[in-house]
């Protein structure tokens, strides 16, 4: 059985100018690009939320 908080793999293709940007990003913040990739999504997620919020 796995444990909850286990993390999955996930493989992700995306352009390579993407992929350099990130990687620009990773590096200025001192991060791996897979942890500069979930600060992306959760930042872009969070960002959702907010705007879903504002319309309601």
């Amino acid at each position: 059985m796995e444990a909850k908080n286990q993390q999955m793999a996930y493989p992700l293709r995306m352009p390579p100018e993407i992929r350099s940007d990130v990687q620009k990003l990773a590096r200025e913040n001192d991060r791996s690009l897979n942890s500069q990739l979930v600060q992306l999504v959760r930042l872009g997620l969070k960002a959702m939320e907010v705007k879903q919020n504002a319309a309601q």
